[in-house]
């Protein structure tokens, strides 16, 4: 029989597997072409990333230049803490450093100072003929690098010269010239022993004094040390695992192009490859990314192939079974006789009946028992009628339980009385709440939990039953999600909100040092101090003390006040005060621990006293009263007290040299009366004043005879 019937079965058959066969070729010209994108977009991938590094190792740079202009005081340790958030966010730094400009005359000075602030032994270097560090040769300008974090490792830059080497003395200059960053070619790094591939990025820091006709001048350089494999480990780590080749080169000069990078992966595949060139400071780098024979072997689409192969087996399997079936289907006819068709045909037909019944009946049950969302089926009088694993899992009820109880075991509170209520007010009138509409309200677990979920409810009819159908489902943790976002923004303006006042902050205090440095006595410096004082602690009180030649030693005076100083005694020894006693800030805040001072009242809840110390010497002492806030905003009204500290003591201890140096020159050092120099400053002071005045001067010289013998006889002190 399969013989007779091979022609109109097997012709179909082969239809069939060319058709396979065409799909077959489809596949592969399908993941070449797959193969082909996912290059593009991994390539793609890498510049983007690539682009944005760049950018974030430029913008660390110009973060450290800032805040190099920002506070011209500044020690190794304030440094490093500032940019090491800087560091750690660009992994391809492997150094910032603060490069001061000394100019010939200042070296000297400048190395010693540097020794005396605990660089060891100091000097400005240079490289010398066979690649050592030598004493840098004479010139009218030296960088040599300052403060560098981390030192660790990089210590043997400490000293270096920038400027004595042509390749970074070239973007040096040009950084100067520009006022923007500037980037060197591949440089060898003086603390590294081992040859590796590297860039500086220099960028200018401006420092001056506009009120006095001197602009802004360059001080230094903010210099980030870029180690190229660092950078490129940071870019693509994974992409190169896997096959990916990198070359990195910089094309600033087009006629020499100089190798930065190149990844040690087999040789490129030809057709996969992609070139890129970057703008990095005023330099070009272009970065060629190829595909080598592994990326390309790597299978990634083989569901495609699987789907292929089993739809060939799974067709030859219904040709064949197509030719043992018609074979079955005619010999069944011949011998089936034609008095047995009708008979055949009911029984079809019943057969048919009853497997729509069954397999409506199962996909119901199916649908039922395997939905997600709870369902909750209850007739007229709220007494529960279905109820599926879903609602099972929802509420802890097993169906067996709840079904034949009312609806309401499922509610909580008000909703569990007026349930029924809500009911017979529906059969009422014939208004629906809820019914076609949904909403969220709350469910109550089998063990007393009070849950949110959505409840959507319609009406259904069956065999003239009234039910209702309740689609539940628990969002409980879409609810907490909503909290934990809320939560998460209003962190995030409280940031905001701290950053833009520490912003304030910092702007006020470059004011305030200014306007310090610029008095001309002790009255001026304390309206400045008592100004900045209300202004950065509103609503504060505390006093500035310093010490007076009138007074006893050791004992200071108040010289400004601002808000409320009852508490703080106008006067204050030095033996009464913890912060001068330690020569460090002393705080008051937890009365069982802390120790109070003696000038501090008890009606002071909490202060802080910041002594002014020059060479071991303290000569003032700045109190402040605090309220009682938390420790995040304490610690921070602390660092900008400090902060402000260190200006007011250093513009004192200026006008305190500049009083001693005046009184130096008018005075006599041996008997201190005023000398001539005192003399003739006056009267042409006077002289000016009666001339504006239009008004006359008198001027009376008396001379004491034999004064000079008094001297020798009775001493200087009697005369």
């Amino acid at each position: 029989l399969w013989r007779a019937r091979l022609g109109t079965v097997a012709l179909p058959t082969a239809v069939m597997l060319v058709v396979g066969l065409g799909l077959l070729q489809f596949a592969i010209y399908t993941e070449k072409g797959q193969r082909t994108q996912h290059f593009a977009e991994a390539s793609e991938a890498i510049e983007h990333t690539a682009e944005h590094l760049l950018q974030s190792h430029l913008d660390a740079v110009l973060s450290t230049r800032r805040f190099l202009e920002a506070n011209p005081w500044l020690d190794r340790a304030r440094f490093g803490h500032f940019v090491r958030h800087l560091l750690e966010a660009n992994p391809g730094l492997q150094a910032l450093e603060w490069v001061p400009k000394v100019g010939h005359a200042e070296r000297t000075r400048f190395e010693q100072r540097a020794r005396d602030e605990g660089a060891g032994d100091f000097i400005i270097s240079e490289r010398g003929r066979d690649g050592a560090l030598v004493s840098a040769a004479s010139r009218e300008a030296y960088y040599p690098v300052y403060f560098v974090e981390p030192y660790v490792g990089n210590q043997a830059a400490v000293g270096f010269d920038v400027a004595s080497e042509a390749v970074r003395r070239a973007a040096v200059r040009h950084a100067e010239r520009s006022g923007t960053p500037a980037v060197t070619a591949p440089v060898q790094l003086v603390q590294m022993t081992v040859a590796q591939s590297a860039v500086l990025v220099v960028a200018p820091v401006y420092r001056g004094d506009t009120r006095r006709g001197v602009g802004p001048a360059v001080s230094g350089l903010a210099l980030g040390v870029v180690s190229v494999p660092r950078l490129i480990g940071a870019l693509a780590p994974d992409v190169l695992a896997r096959g990916m080749h990198l070359t990195l080169e910089d094309i600033t000069d087009a006629a020499e192009p100089q190798r930065l990078y190149a990844s040690a992966a087999a040789p490129a595949m030809a057709g996969y490859q992609n070139a890129f060139v970057f703008e990095f400071g005023q330099r070009r780098w272009r970065m060629v990314v190829a595909a080598t024979a592994a990326f390309l072997d790597t299978p990634r689409f083989p569901a495609l192939w699987v789907t292929m192969g089993g739809g060939v087996a799974l067709l030859a399997l219904l040709q064949g079974f197509l030719l043992m079936m018609t074979g079955q289907r005619e010999e069944v006819a011949r011998e089936v006789a034609a008095g047995t068709a009708l008979l055949k045909a009911e029984v079809e037909e019943r057969r048919r009946v009853e497997e729509v019944v069954r397999t409506s009946e199962a996909r119901m049950r199916g649908v039922f028992d395997t939905v997600l969302d709870g369902i909750v089926i209850i007739d007229r009088a709220g007494i529960i009628d279905a109820f599926n694993p879903a609602a099972e899992r929802i509420f802890g009820w097993r169906a067996d339980e709840v079904i034949g109880r009312n609806v309401n075991i499922l509610m909580p509170e008000p909703y569990h009385s007026a349930h029924d209520g809500y009911l017979a007010h529906f059969h009422n009138t014939g208004e629906k709440r809820v019914i076609g509409a949904g909403r969220t309200v709350e469910g109550k677990h089998r063990y007393g939990q009070v849950f949110p979920l959505d409840l959507a409810v319609s009406e259904l009819v069956l065999d003239d039953r009234r039910m209702f159908v309740g689609v539940v489902r628990d969002v409980s943790d879409r609810v907490a999600s909503a909290a934990q976002v809320e939560e998460i923004n209003a962190r995030l303006r409280q940031l905001v909100t701290t950053l833009e006042r520490r912003d304030r902050a910092l702007t006020a205090l470059a004011r305030i040092n200014e306007q310090l440095m610029a008095c001309n006595d002790r009255e001026e410096a304390a309206e400045v101090v008592r100004s900045a004082m209300e202004k950065l602690f509103p609503g504060l009180g505390g006093m500035l003390a310093v010490t007076s030649e009138e007074k006893a030693r050791g004992e200071l005076r108040q010289l400004a006040i601002w808000g409320d100083v009852s508490g703080l005694a106008p006067q204050v020894r030095e033996k009464e005060c913890w912060a001068i006693r330690q020569g460090r800030p002393h705080e008051f805040r937890h009365h069982d621990v802390d120790l109070r001072c003696k000038h501090v009242g008890a009606s002071v809840g909490a202060c802080i006293c910041v002594p002014l110390v020059v060479q071991g010497n303290a000569h003032g002492l700045i109190s402040l009263n605090l309220p009682d806030v938390d420790d995040a905003a304490w610690i921070e009204q602390r660092r900008l007290l400090e902060t402000l500290s260190e200006s007011i003591n250093l513009s004192l201890s200026n006008l305190a040299l500049r009083e001693m140096l005046r009184d130096q020159v008018i005075r006599d050092p041996l008997t201190r009366l005023y000398n001539r120099r005192y003399m003739e400053e006056t009267l042409q002071r006077e002289v000016r004043r009666a001339g504006r005045s239009q008004g006359s001067l008198g001027c009376a010289i008396v001379d004491l005879d034999y004064f000079k013998r008094i001297n020798d006889q009775h001493g200087h002190d009697v005369g």
